[in-house]
């Protein structure tokens, strides 16, 4: 492969005839840089030609030395002229901190060939914000609602947006975040594509069905050679035989009704193509394309439709995304997680979890990460199920107690909840008894009347820390005497002369003796 680097001072043009020419050299099936700022253009050879992205010099603004394979309209005058078959021009761009190819086609070298946001729709006109000038239109135009970004375009079955017919790369990516609706049933909704008919593009012959398709299967949709249920596939046909590819639905399946990223590589030079569903693989292969669309038919491109209005999309398309080459899958990705929010409800490259809220200590937290204690798990890329595990040690959600194991009677259940009559603190939880813990419990439903730091009965305080009878308990930890013979008169005492001798006047059970009158605390007795 022969390098040529073609090094421009890009200039307005000035003149009518230049113009002409253009636009003869264009009807001639020559493709024509014009160019208005000064900028570094290198022309590679070839159909082997890199496939953009590779880092490059910029070598400062300077008229054209080297033609190449192209043919400048005029000394100086910045409009290059190349065939289209054997040249591929490329344009070194300082983007993202550092200088790469880019490839220019219809008068563009933008990193991006086409990018609509789907933030405003004005007169019905839906911008291109990739700079490259693709705007689209629509008379029956999408609604605008809360998207995955911003606004997102939302296609009810009827609507749709096209922009005019453009030539492609030999190698492009087309991305996409889109939200299908499960009310596609058994239909299939074209995503962007020029197709006339989806059934008659895997058919035999040269009509109707020409094109290129980017398309959902419904989740009812038939397994035949058009589609494949509930997938995403891509379709391309220029002759009389289709490429049609499907993604595969491991290790990711397309998630009706929540936000997939969908993205599809073709490469036409070496026929390949590659499937990724949130930053993840979804299959590849070859495929029977061709080295340019020029056989196919001049349909209308649309998003949301097939070219004649058939084929609808049900479900909401945010930031779709052309770039004129071959991305790599960290590049997919890296795509993705620069975009992403969290939380969104969506599993996105470089997240463990996302439950869509910004609440902690419900397992998964506000950057997405699981938390101590949890286990999230998704279907596919949807919305993440958090729970904790009970025997793991960690104190988390509404587990009261973790002692690192499910064993019932130690304090903690199998459950994780506090057993009756215990108390756990720590982290992993240690559990003891309340009653025997010399501490006098008046909470959380335990309300003791003594406790002496033990649970033998008949000293007192017995084993349930309740007060037995005709004893008497002060202090923490408790201690406890007999009430009769203290020397207080105290609940259902007559008397009590600090002993327990009877016929003194105070009996040994603290009542006062027949013929005794007793007074005082310690109780004095005489005889009356």
């Amino acid at each position: 492969m022969r390098r040529v680097k073609i090094k421009s001072q890009r200039r307005f043009l000035a003149t009518g005839s230049i113009a002409i020419f253009a636009i003869l050299a264009l009807s001639l099936g020559y493709v024509v840089f014009f160019g208005t700022v000064a900028e570094d253009i290198q022309d590679y050879d070839g159909a082997g030609a890199a496939a953009g992205g590779e880092a490059c010099t910029l070598l400062g603004k300077y008229n054209l030395i080297n033609k190449g394979s192209c043919t400048e309209s005029g000394s100086g005058s910045g409009i290059f002229i190349c065939n289209s078959n054997v040249a591929r021009v490329l344009k070194c761009t300082a983007i993202g901190g550092q200088n790469s190819l880019f490839p220019c086609y219809k008068k563009s070298c933008k990193p991006e060939f086409l990018r609509y946001p789907f933030e405003t729709i004005t007169s019905g006109t839906i911008s291109d914000s990739s700079g490259s000038g693709n705007d689209g239109t629509c008379t029956n135009c999408p609604t605008l609602i809360s998207g995955r970004f911003g606004s997102a375009a939302h296609f009810d079955g009827t609507s749709s947006v096209q922009f005019s017919s453009f030539d492609y790369s030999p190698q492009y990516t087309i991305m996409a975040w889109i939200k299908p609706s499960s009310t596609l049933g058994s239909g299939r909704g074209v995503i962007f594509g020029n197709v006339q008919n989806l059934n008659q593009l895997v058919a035999g012959g040269t009509s109707l069905g020409r094109g290129v398709a980017f398309y959902v299967n419904g989740p009812a949709a038939p397994n035949d050679g058009v589609g494949f249920t509930g997938q995403v596939s891509f379709a391309y046909k220029d002759g009389t035989q289709p490429s049609v590819f499907h993604f595969s639905s491991q290790p990711q399946s397309l998630i009706f009704d929540q936000w997939n990223h969908i993205a599809v590589l073709i490469d036409l030079n070496a026929g390949t193509r590659q499937g990724y569903i949130n930053g993840l693989f979804a299959g590849g292969g070859s495929g029977s394309f061709h080295n340019s669309l020029s056989g196919l038919s001049s349909s209308t491109w649309r998003i949301g439709q097939n070219s004649i209005g058939g084929d609808t999309f049900k479900g909401d398309i945010d930031e779709l995304t052309v770039i004129p080459r071959i991305l790599s899958s960290s590049e997919i990705q890296s795509h993705i997680q620069a975009s992403s929010v969290c939380p969104n409800g969506l599993l996105n490259v470089g997240e463990q979890c996302d439950d869509n809220d910004f609440d902690n200590f419900d397992g998964c937290s506000t950057a997405c990460t699981i938390e101590s204690g949890w286990t999230c798990t998704s279907s596919g890329s949807s919305l993440s199920v958090c729970t904790t595990t009970c025997g793991d040690g960690v104190l988390a959600g509404s587990e009261t107690c973790d002692d690192s194991d499910t064993d019932p009677g130690d304090g903690c259940s199998a459950t994780c909840t506090i057993e009756t009559g215990f108390h756990c603190t720590g982290t992993p939880s240690t559990c003891a008894l309340w009653c025997g813990d010399g501490i006098i419990q008046q909470e959380f439903g335990i309300y003791e009347g003594c406790d002496d730091a033990g649970i033998e009965p008949g000293d007192g305080c017995s084993a349930t820390c309740s007060l037995e009878s005709g004893w008497y308990c002060s202090g923490t930890p408790s201690v406890c005497s007999l009430s009769c013979g203290n020397g207080l008169i105290e609940f259902g005492e007559q008397c009590d002369d600090a002993g327990q001798t009877p016929g003194d006047g105070c009996s040994a059970t603290c009542t006062e003796e027949s013929g005794w009158n007793c007074q005082g605390s310690p109780s004095i007795c005489s005889t009356a």
